[in-house]
């Protein structure tokens, strides 16, 4: 990667390009990442775009490509550009399919173009309560398979894991009716405080996160997630 780019750099371009070339298409263009901050002058190592278009028809995708082809003329090397595209009702109609990705888009978005789409979005809990056992259910089976094909060593299997958990408790704060936690150790403690799971496993995983110590705790943090995820599937949702 060459010289880097500032969010507020990334959003003019975005806005200059996407607004010519998609002006009679986009229904919305999205900025997203939990990372961003509108108005930031950081610089960011990718853009993520959310692009709603106001037809289904493939041809739209043209339209699209141009868009993506000025865009990486302008960035040069300094950042990966990524996308989720969309047509209005494709995308309203997946809610309950991507719950938690939709919910991501929601907390992270910055509108350039068009109308809020996602403002009025309601998320069921049955949904996501559903979202949120199936990755709990599927990073247990992966945590086992690691350690038993000595894939990676029990610190890397954690590591790998331990970010998306994080992010999965606070979809469950979420499904729990409780507000977004500012930090990763108030959501563990909060979570604990409502379901029934051992909160210190989880501090320690995060205390040891980048130490050679950190895979003492694999089989207790496989023990936690699975208790975890009978809870989850006996909630109502």
């Amino acid at each position: 990667m060459g010289k880097g780019i500032t969010y507020i750099e990334v959003k003019a371009l975005v806005h200059s390009i996407f607004g010519t070339e998609l002006r009679t298409l986009a229904e919305a263009v999205y900025l997203y990442d939990s990372m961003f901050k509108a108005g930031s002058n950081s610089e960011v190592d990718s853009i993520k775009l959310l692009i709603v278009l106001n037809t289904a028809e493939p041809t739209a995708l043209v339209g699209v490509k141009k868009s993506h082809e000025s865009l990486v003329r302008k960035v040069k090397n300094r950042c990966e550009v990524q996308y989720q595209i969309f047509s209005v009702e494709p995308m309203l109609s997946s809610l309950d399919i991507f719950p938690i990705e939709f919910l991501e888009l929601s907390f992270s978005r910055d509108l350039v173009i068009g109308r809020d789409i996602l403002a009025d979005v309601t998320i069921g809990s049955a949904n996501l309560r559903q979202e949120c056992e199936f990755y709990l259910r599927t990073h247990v089976l992966k945590l086992k398979e690691g350690f038993v094909r000595s894939s990676m060593s029990n610190s890397e299997l954690i590591r790998a894991s331990f970010p998306f958990i994080l992010s999965i408790f606070k979809y469950l704060l979420t499904l729990l009716g409780q507000e977004k936690s500012k930090s990763s150790t108030e959501s563990i403690t909060v979570l604990a405080e409502r379901l029934n799971f051992r909160a210190s496993v989880f501090s320690d995983i995060l205390r040891d996160i980048n130490s050679p110590e950190c895979g003492v705790h694999l089989f207790d943090y496989i023990s936690e997630l699975e208790s975890i995820t009978v809870q989850v599937d006996q909630m109502n949702g």
